[in-house]
């Protein structure tokens, strides 16, 4: 019987734990993180009495400078209001690192008091797109001819990843590339497919902001060269067939009568 209270005692307690540890949480900035401007901040209220949360008081400071310049304050809409976001402008592009706190309050009109406090240091602002280029050698090559693409791409802050695409035509499957900068020869093991190509790069970075470039090709048979060369010579021949007929035709206008 004893076992059997201990048990009920701890389901009990399991189940009453969620609400007498329910804490808030500030789910964005975070420490470190990297954001464009402006930038959204979100607390959640996730314990008891959620009518007692009036207020969310953001206060942001540049590292080494001046302390609580003013961010942002949300007030509630509803008096059992979890949720509180906000949007703060800040520098870009990395000119300065901010720490951000927030205070979640319960106001009244001539008070405001402190429920919970948040913290989040080393934010970084990057609201610039990278950088990319991207140029092939040739606008026509061959089947199974040589083709050059040659790519690059960067970020002033933090570049986090580059992808390149080249879509093959007819049934080939995309070629794809992961490298910051490269110059790649396709041969003529890649350049078996006939139509054409487009090679797409994006670059993005750690905010979320992406740069793209594009590049369009197309491949030939080698007989187009062929039946080019066909052409002329036939127009030759015609060429050379009239001057024989005009000249055929003028001897016998010159001899007819004698």
């Amino acid at each position: 019987m004893r076992k059997i209270n201990i048990i009920l005692t701890t389901l009990i307690l399991l189940a009453i734990m969620p609400m007498v540890l329910g804490a808030s949480s500030m789910s964005v900035p975070v420490d470190s993180g990297n954001y464009t401007s402006p930038m959204t901040v979100t607390v959640i209220y996730d314990g008891h009495n959620p009518q007692n949360m009036t207020n969310l008081t953001c206060y942001t400071n540049i590292t080494g400078g001046t302390a609580n310049t003013f961010g942002v304050t949300v007030v509630n809409t509803t008096s059992t209001q979890t949720t509180f976001t906000g949007t703060i402008t800040l520098a870009t592009d990395a000119l300065d690192i901010y720490n951000i706190t927030c205070l979640l309050q319960n106001c009244t009109a001539t008070d405001c008091s402190t429920n919970a406090s948040f913290y989040a240091a080393n934010i970084t602002i990057d609201s610039t797109d990278p950088v990319c280029d991207l140029t092939k050698k040739h606008s026509k090559p061959a089947y199974k001819g040589i083709q050059e693409l040659t790519w690059s791409s960067s970020d002033a802050l933090s570049l986090i990843s580059t992808a390149v695409i080249i879509d093959r035509p007819q049934e080939g499957d995309d070629l794809t590339y992961t490298d910051t900068s490269r110059t790649l020869t396709l041969s003529s093991q890649d350049t078996k497919w006939l139509g054409d190509w487009t090679t797409t790069l994006i670059a993005t970075d750690r905010s979320g902001n992406t740069a793209t470039c594009t590049e369009t090709w197309s491949t030939y048979l080698p007989n187009g060269a062929i039946e080019d060369a066909r052409e002329e010579e036939s127009k030759t021949d015609i060429k050379g067939l009239a001057i024989v007929i005009l000249l055929v035709g003028g001897l016998y206008l010159i001899f007819k009568d004698r």
